[in-house]
């Protein structure tokens, strides 16, 4: 079902030919069949086949997030805004001697735990 002259179907492609066999609803009167999305039998074999597909094509298997690590000055770099009462990546990159991009990773995960806002419209955070 799930092979066509050896190239494995996609994921979409193996649900609409399983879908094809089900016989969970049919219009007696047309003869047609129907799929309800609530449908557990359609649902689970769906996922069936999804997984077998995945299982057989180890290359297209979604990639786990990558958890990102709170960076090492994260700590110190809120004793510092606090004590300044100022977020800004300016002014944690000179205070730290560190490098545009790193200061701002700093900030946004400030953002992430609640420690500093958004900014504003004149890209101004204040700390929480």
């Amino acid at each position: 079902m799930s092979e066509s002259k050896g190239v494995f179907m996609h994921p979409l492609l193996i649900i609409d030919e399983w879908r094809n066999g089900c016989s969970c609803t049919i219009d007696l009167a047309s003869g047609k069949k129907g799929h309800p999305s609530e449908c557990q039998e359609c649902t689970d074999g769906a996922m069936k086949a999804i997984e077998q597909w995945f299982e057989q094509n180890p290359q297209w298997k979604p990639v786990e997030p990558v958890r990102e690590e709170l960076d090492e000055l994260f700590d110190q770099a809120i004793q510092f805004i606090v004590a300044e009462r100022k977020a800004s990546i300016s002014g944690i990159q000179r205070h730290f001697r560190i490098g545009y991009n790193r200061a701002a990773r700093l900030v946004e995960q400030m953002q992430a735990k609640g420690i500093v806002s958004e900014p504003n419209e004149n890209g101004n955070r204040r700390v929480l």
